[in-house]
């Protein structure tokens, strides 16, 4: 009994020493850490968050602690420092289109002393073409479009020019300085994400994940959906764009990849007649009014009523008369002139306003000139103050109220108004009136288009001698 005791003592002493070296023991004279470099070979067509491998590193005491030094491209890569992993940081940062070579600097360090380091290699092939809808819309792109009220085509989005970068196998990212109606003084920069369709190899939809719009930095904050599909067969997408806050206005845009074509615009003019049917394809007239029946639209003719004498020397421009007949020298032709009497008796002072008259239009006078006829006066130059190039003539026609009356009624009939080059489809009518004690004429006139939009309606002028 005596000796197990005793033995059973020894063995307390032999663990207790035991112990006591463990904890006392120090590291030794030369702690090594071994860490050679490395390289991983990663897949194109990844995403953050996907795991590139794990370095390791050895060492003869203790733990070890990661850390990158240096990487290229920065920020990139993602590293687990208590265990080694590599993982991917920011996708973007990669061309995974055309392969990269992405190279880090990475220490390894044991017990907070020693430290090695090792240069590690990620290699990204790359991409397959026929895979990745990104690549067919890399460099640079162009693009058209249509501005739609309330559902309806009104106006078209001018061809331009953008720049589209493949910044993933399905994330574009688009530059252009006109997505919507206005230039923006910087770039506009949208990142598409392509979704294939399900078993489609070609076709698919898209999202826009990110927007930097310039147009409205400092304004009202600005919530704009933009949606769409594309197609890598015709290397063309169709962009839908929403203001959010106001849906009135939606946008189409189009946009051709490098080797694509921008689709044929079948409407150009929007006016929902197609070109091959439009007798005015570049000319809005849903009406698709021609007088003469020459199959030009009266919108687009400049001899509408196929006399042969242009609308802007025509004096009956939407009546048939080549011998230009004014019985009465009022400016109208005879066809047209709703009073035809070359027997004309004048029972209005007409000559008061003969010479230099003023027009006043809108708080502001402008500067014309009349010339009277028998119950008529013709006035030339800018009437309408509508900044006219061309100074068109407009007939008025007196009626006064009863015999001898100094006063009475003002007609405009109907009769062209050839303001600019632009507008030589324009007519111009109006009714007022007249006194001759005060020499004032005034009148409320309509500017429209001979297929009935109005330019201008309700427009009063007060003409007297300047």
């Amino acid at each position: 009994m005596k000796n197990f005791k005793l033995f059973i003592v020894f063995i307390a002493l032999v663990l207790g020493c035991s112990s006591d070296d463990e904890a006392e023991r120090e590291a030794p004279a030369n702690v090594v850490v071994s860490f050679a470099d490395s390289s991983f070979d990663l897949a194109s067509n990844f995403a953050d968050g996907t795991v590139v491998g794990t370095v390791n590193a050895t060492t003869n005491f203790g733990t070890i602690m990661y850390a990158i030094i240096s990487q290229d491209p920065a920020g990139a890569i993602a590293l687990d420092a208590n265990n080694g992993e590599l993982s991917i940081l920011n996708a973007q940062a990669v061309d995974q289109r055309r392969g990269a070579t992405l190279t880090l600097e990475i220490s390894a360090t044991a017990t907070g002393e020693v430290t090695e380091t090792a240069t590690i290699t990620i290699n990204v092939p790359e991409m397959v073409e026929e895979n990745c809808p990104a690549n067919f819309f890399d460099g640079m792109l162009s693009s058209r479009g249509k501005v739609f009220e309330d559902g309806i085509a009104v106006d078209n989005l001018p061809e331009s020019a953008l720049e589209g970068t493949a910044t993933g196998c399905n994330t574009l990212r688009v530059t252009t300085a006109a997505l919507f109606d206005i230039d923006c003084d910087e770039p506009i920069t949208i990142t598409i994400e392509f979704e294939p369709l399900v078993g489609e190899e070609t076709t698919g939809m898209l999202t826009v994940t990110e927007m930097e719009i310039p147009c409205f930095m400092g304004e009202d904050p600005v919530a704009i959906d933009i949606s769409g599909s594309y197609d890598i067969a015709t290397s063309l997408i169709e962009l839908n764009i929403i203001d959010v806050a106001d849906d009135f206005f939606t946008y189409q845009r189009f946009i051709a990849g490098p080797n694509g074509q921008l689709p044929e615009d079948t409407d150009i003019d929007n006016d929902g007649v197609l070109n091959d049917a439009d007798n005015c394809p570049e000319n809005a007239n849903p009406d698709q009014e021609d007088i003469d029946n020459d199959g030009i639209g009266d919108r687009c003719d400049d001899d509408r009523d196929g006399d042969g004498i242009v609308n802007s020397e025509d004096n009956c421009p939407n009546a048939a008369n080549p011998d230009q007949a004014d019985v009465d020298m009022d400016g109208l032709g005879d066809v047209c002139d709703p009073i035809n009497d070359n027997d004309c008796v004048p029972t209005v002072e007409t000559s008061i306003w003969e010479g230099d008259l003023n027009s006043e239009a809108r708080q502001i006078q402008v500067p014309v000139t009349g010339v009277a006829g028998c119950n008529s006066l013709i006035i030339t130059g800018d009437l309408t103050d509508n900044f006219c190039d061309l100074m068109p003539k407009v007939t008025l026609t007196f009626m006064p109220e009863s015999d001898g009356a100094t006063r009475g009624a003002v007609i405009i009939a109907t009769q062209p108004h050839t303001c600019t080059p632009d507008t030589p489809n324009e007519v111009i009518e109006g009714v007022g009136t007249y006194d001759e004690s005060s020499q004032t004429i005034a009148v409320t006139v309509e500017l429209r288009l001979v297929n009935g939009e109005i330019l201008e309606e309700d427009l009063e002028l007060i003409i007297t001698p300047r």
